[in-house]
């Protein structure tokens, strides 16, 4: 199911890109975030989230494949929106966009990403009753590497090291 796909060593992003082969024996429920973007619903654990931050002045305008760089706790976090990387649009603030910031990958000397939501992230127990059948990501889901039903609803599983280089971080 897609629920054992999911299961995995969290403690870096790295996992994200290797989740077939990542495979839990012991199935326990996942603490997810569930991410809404202009593309699609996207689902990571949460221990990879940082925090959930409102666009603010704090957001400096960005070049290329960057919405801009946010000013976060001292620290310049490069945001990114999904959208932007497959060419499309650069988003546009409104009172409902938020930041979702990542850890860097464990064990480097990275860069915590942000990645740009158009509404309030959900935190989710994920359970292999509550999670539907998983496969490949869809066709258009370039930075994705999987995908399940929750709720009824297709959730890509983002591909963060992939993202990470597309944006040049």
């Amino acid at each position: 199911t897609a629920y054992e796909i999911y299961q995995c060593d969290w403690s870096s992003d790295v996992c994200s890109s290797d989740l077939g082969r990542r495979v839990s024996a012991a199935l326990a429920p996942v603490q997810a975030v569930v991410i809404p973007t202009a593309t699609r619903m996207l689902a990571v654990p949460s221990v990879l989230v940082a925090e959930v931050v409102r666009p603010t002045t704090h957001l400096q305008p960005g070049g290329g494949a960057l919405v801009g760089i946010l000013g976060w706790r001292g620290v310049r976090v490069p945001v990114v929106a999904l959208e932007l990387l497959a060419g499309g649009a650069r988003p546009t603030p409104t009172p409902r966009a938020r930041i979702v910031v990542f850890y860097p990958p464990a064990g480097s000397e990275g860069a915590y990403l942000g990645l740009w939501a158009t509404g309030d992230p959900r935190s989710r127990t994920l359970t292999e009753e509550l999670v539907g059948a998983g496969g490949p990501p869809p066709a258009d889901g370039r930075f994705l590497t999987g995908s399940f039903t929750l709720d009824g609803e297709t959730l890509g599983i983002p591909d963060l090291p992939a993202i990470r280089r597309a944006a040049g971080i």
